[in-house]
């Protein structure tokens, strides 16, 4: 469902692109036929780009089996955590989950630091983290030159779907088949 959403609004965002004029790979600068437009085009990244992360979240989450421990060293070295499956679900970032959690689970190697689908997800989160979390800085009008949440949603980017795509092939690619919402979602 979410990465049907996030491609569905990626979508949007690309037909308005492409009915506003060429794409940014081929001009310096977008230009659209109106404000309503390049806000459209902006509500529709940012959507593709929460379902994206919200896909994996979920993913992540439904991974995990019940009766699952996540044992951790508290930051300041004084003790063990244990968190069940529940505390796991709210309390421990997607990164670690898909970065030590996951790889465990399913006996899989670990993403983090090694593939391209790993930079590709950190790109994605830290894109959606400011789309949730935005800062006042990132509120300002500002120019194309400024490294800006607006210099970021604009940039080329892949779409966010794919991206979540390619991390959930990451975990399923040694699954005899993969799950039919995965063989089915949109590409």
């Amino acid at each position: 469902m979410f990465l049907s959403l996030s491609a569905r609004s990626f979508g949007e965002a690309k037909r308005i692109i492409e009915g506003d004029g060429l794409p940014k790979s081929i001009k310096k600068e977008l230009h659209f036929q109106s404000d309503e437009r390049a806000l459209d085009y902006i509500e529709n990244v940012c959507a593709a780009v929460v379902f994206a992360y919200s896909a994996l979240e979920a993913f992540a989450n439904e991974s995990i089996p019940d009766t699952y421990e996540y044992k951790a060293q508290r930051q300041d070295k004084r003790c063990l955590e244990i968190y069940s499956k529940e505390q796991v679900e709210r309390n421990v970032s997607l990164d670690t989950k898909l970065s030590v959690i996951l790889p465990e689970i399913l006996s899989v190697k670990s993403p983090k630091g090694s593939s391209r689908v790993w930079d590709d997800f950190k790109q994605l989160g830290d894109l959606r983290d400011r789309i949730i979390h935005m800062k006042s800085g990132d509120r300002k009008s500002s120019g194309p030159d400024e490294k800006t949440i607006w210099s970021a949603i604009f940039a080329s980017v892949s779409p966010p779907h794919q991206v979540a795509k390619e991390v959930l092939h990451f975990f399923l690619k040694s699954k005899e088949a993969l799950p039919r919402w995965l063989e089915h979602s949109p590409t």
